[in-house]
Order: C-alpha cells, then sequence, then structure tokens
C-alpha cells in the first residue's frame, strides 16, 4: 500500500491532465459537429434524397436523418438526373457539389480531426474509479492526508468537467435525432466519422472525373487546332 501511494502521488497530475484532455477532445468533437453548417447542408440533401427516393407522399416524409443509418446510402440503389444507375451517396456528393461545391468540399477538413481525435477515447469512468480507491486508501493513513485532499479535488474537478461535457454531448446527439437517454455517444461519432470519408472519397472521385474529362475536351480541342494548322498549311489559306 505505501508503494502504492508513492506510485498515486508521482502520477496524480498526469492522470488528471490525461482525463481532462479525453473529456476537452470530446467537447471539441461536439462543438465541432454541432457547429457545423457543411453537416447540416449534406444532411438536408440527404434527406431531401431520401424522401424522394422513398417516394414519400407530402405529411409523410422523414422530418430527419439518423447517422446511425447514413452507412446504408453507399448500398442503396438510386438514379441519378442522366438516367443511371448509381448509389444514393453518389447522388447526394453529385447534387453536393452541384449546389455548392465549396461546402461539400469543406466537409472532411472541418469534422475529420476532432472525431478522429476521439475515436481510441475511452470513457474517463476509470480513471475516477482509480482515483477514488486511491484516495479512500490515503485518507486511512495520517501521512497522507494530502495527497488525500489533491485527490479529492481532482475527483471533484473532473466530475464537474464530465457534468458539463456529457450535457452538451447529449444535447448535440439529441439534435441529431438520438435518444436523449444514449449514454455512450462512441457509436454516434463513429458513425459520422465513417460517413465523412465516404462522402469526401466520392467528391474526390467526381472531382476526378470531371478534371479527366475536362483534359479530355482540351486534348481534343489541341488535337482539331492541329489537324487544321496542318490542313490550311498544305492549301495555304488560313481562315485566321
Amino acid at each position: 500500500a505505501e508503494i502504492h501511494l508513492v506510485r498515486a502521488y508521482a502520477t496524480l497530475n498526469a492522470r488528471i491532465d490525461e482525463a481532462t484532455e479525453r473529456l476537452e477532445r470530446k467537447d471539441t468533437a461536439t462543438e465541432a459537429v454541432h457547429s457545423s453548417d457543411e453537416l447540416r447542408f449534406v444532411l438536408r440533401l440527404a434527406l431531401y434524397t431520401g424522401n424522394v427516393l422513398n417516394h414519400s407522399a407530402p405529411g409523410r416524409q422523414a422530418a430527419g436523418v439518423k447517422v446511425s443509418g447514413l452507412a446504408t446510402l453507399a448500398s442503396t440503389k438510386a438514379t441519378n438526373p442522366n438516367g443511371n444507375l448509381t448509389t444514393a451517396l453518389d447522388l447526394i456528393a453529385s447534387i453536393a457539389r452541384d449546389v455548392d461545391a465549396e461546402q461539400a468540399r469543406n466537409l472532411k477538413p472541418l469534422l475529420y480531426d476532432p472525431l478522429d481525435a476521439i475515436k481510441n477515447d475511452e470513457p474517463i469512468d476509470d480513471v475516477l474509479t482509480s482515483l477514488q480507491s486511491d484516495m479512500n486508501l490515503a485518507q486511512k493513513r495520517t501521512k497522507y492526508k494530502d495527497l488525500a485532499q489533491r485527490l479529492k479535488t481532482g475527483i471533484d474537478q473532473l466530475k464537474s468537467l464530465k457534468i458539463e461535457v456529457d450535457r452538451r454531448t447529449r444535447d448535440v446527439l439529441v439534435s441529431f435525432g438520438e435518444k436523449a437517454s444514449t449514454r455512450d455517444p462512441r457509436p454516434f461519432f463513429a458513425a459520422l466519422l465513417d460517413f465523412i470519408n465516404s462522402f469526401d472519397a466520392v467528391i474526390l472521385r467526381l472531382d476526378q472525373q470531371e478534371a479527366e474529362k475536362a483534359l479530355e475536351k482540351r486534348q481534343n480541342a489541341a488535337r482539331k487546332r492541329r489537324l487544321l494548322r496542318k490542313a490550311t498549311s498544305k492549301t495555304g489559306s488560313d481562315p485566321y
């Protein structure tokens, strides 16, 4: 017990700092999702596209999109305006590029880092339990009274911050259609991160296809000019 308390004293600040950083990363991700106009823009298009594909009658249309259901878009068949078979995800990305290409392209750059930063973070309950156990042990030994007080202060600070972060996270999840009783936001954030990666991959593919078509058009135009110059050089006439 003596060695354990000495170790607890030496590592106290690092454990509290690490748990605080977990909560702050979670709060940053929550705020990024909450304030993202780009995400709301794409989800509105997803909602509209879903209602159209489902031939929903007025009054029976879906009122929102659940993040947990976004994964199905890549496998949902759809038909684009040209009559070609595609997926709902491709259709949404294509419409997004046509309506507001900047917002469509900014979705991943603005949200990927804060969401990726928390994908492997565990809840801080394990840290709180460990700190509480150390405090209980320290309180039984007079010489570790100071450590017990520092542990109590750290626990109180972490609990207070956790309550605030959990409340803000819950409010954001509810605004995106999740249940208020949801205790673990990790599946929500993971599903959102997967969707953002899939959506951005389609945007990049569509951009590349457009660039290839533009290049082909320029090459064809250059080829025609060369043929025209070759033809006019033989006849001696120059239309320019």
